[in-house]
């Protein structure tokens, strides 16, 4: 006998990179390559999840590339009744049209995860099958912070975690190190300070990475 109610449905996962997989002749070593696409096809997803009304919450992750969103899906939120995008959400725009979208109609969270540390991150980054170019790294990092900061300025009704992700050092390469989470509890306008205090230009993200390369 199943141990969930009789009307639950399993979170509905919306991960442009399960998407890629999808389409004729993908790469993963050109993953970059294939990109827009998969995002379209998420985007449609998203859409069709949202319209199907079986969904009354929507968990939007945040944070740059690598930096543990999809670990954490699968260690503390499958078993819920809700959609859950998986993108690095660092683009301002994107997420103001899906915000509108779902406006007034379900309830909605962001979750933002941040690495504890940046250069362990960008190793395993440059270590993953999918493979894009550093900038995404950068790009990402920098533009999840800023797009956090502004949900929580602008967006007083949807509800906001912070999380730190961090490997657990239990050998010796990092890529084998399963990550630990720990969400940092405060206020809402403490969380604004917090967030402020740790923004990052892409070009400070640059100057740590670069000499790594």
């Amino acid at each position: 006998m199943s141990v969930f109610p009789e009307n639950f449905k399993p979170a509905l996962i919306i991960d442009p990179d399960e998407f890629k997989k999808k389409i004729l002749n993908y790469n993963p070593a050109q993953a970059e390559e294939f990109h827009k696409q998969s995002v379209k096809m998420a985007n449609k997803a998203f859409e069709d999840g949202i319209k199907s009304g079986n969904y009354d919450s929507v968990i939007f992750m945040c944070g740059g590339s690598a930096s543990g969103k999809t670990e954490y899906i699968n260690t503390q939120l499958l078993n819920q009744n809700v959609i859950i995008v998986d993108s690095t959400l660092s683009s301002i725009e994107s997420i103001t049209i899906k915000l509108q979208k779902v406006k007034n109609k379900i309830k909605i969270m962001i979750i933002f995860i941040r690495p504890a540390n940046l250069l362990s991150c960008f190793t395993i980054f440059l270590n993953r099958k999918r493979q894009f170019h550093y900038s995404h790294f950068v790009r990402t990092h920098s533009g999840a912070r800023h797009v956090f900061l502004h949900i929580l300025e602008n967006f007083n009704t949807v509800e906001c975690k912070y999380i730190i992700s961090d490997l657990n050092p239990t050998n010796d390469s990092l890529l084998e190190n399963k990550m630990s989470f720990s969400e940092v509890n405060l206020t809402r306008q403490e969380m604004i300070q917090a967030i402020l205090n740790i923004q990052i230009s892409e070009e400070e993200i640059n100057n740590i990475i670069i000499p790594f390369i």
